[in-house]
């Protein structure tokens, strides 16, 4: 091994200036590409990470957006059933066709999984309950009548008149003396 060095070293030695010249420049302008290809290679990794995260920023945002669409559906559904002024249900009753249900049987769910796979088995939770939900609201609208809602204070009325009644009742009664009305 050492015969060869003192072979090359020898070699290179007799070597012509244009030779070395155009061989050394040979190297760095190698080792440039190698550079560059590895930073090129650097900056798309990076430039991936990017999408993905931004990706990533927008599914968590959709699933807010249908997470904020629902709770507005329930308060809608409560409305009915707390609001006089209220007298039909005016929500959308197929889990397929509300805004979540678009997205959940759809192309977001699918880009959603592909982008986060173990996001699969999350989602596959969500059918039963997002589909009980819908039917909740179907069986309030079937049954559902609008409540007088001066009936409890009638009723409070009357309960107060039958007391005072009573009241007179019992004092009669104790008294011996049939002072009463009926």
């Amino acid at each position: 091994m050492n015969r060869r060095l003192i072979f090359l070293q020898k070699k290179w030695n007799d070597a012509r200036i244009k030779i070395k010249f155009r061989l050394t420049f040979g190297l760095i302008s190698f080792f440039i590409i190698l550079l560059a290809f590895i930073a090129n290679r650097g900056i798309s990794n990076i430039t991936n990470d990017t999408k993905t995260i931004q990706e990533s920023g927008q599914l968590q945002s959709n699933i807010e957006h249908y997470h904020s669409a629902h709770l507005q559906w329930v308060a809608n559904v409560n409305r009915l059933l707390t609001d006089e002024n209220v007298t039909d249900l005016n929500v959308e009753t197929n889990p397929q066709l509300c805004e979540f249900g678009k997205w959940y049987y759809g192309e977001g769910r699918k880009k959603a999984e592909e982008l986060v796979p173990a996001l699969s088995t999350i989602l596959d939770k969500f059918e039963e309950p997002h589909h009980i939900l819908h039917q909740s609201a179907i069986q309030i609208s079937e049954v559902f009548q609008q409540a007088d809602h001066n009936l409890s204070e009638q009723l409070n009325k009357v309960k107060v008149a039958h007391l005072i009644w009573m009241n007179s009742l019992e004092g009669s009664i104790l008294e011996g003396k049939p002072n009463y009305q009926i």
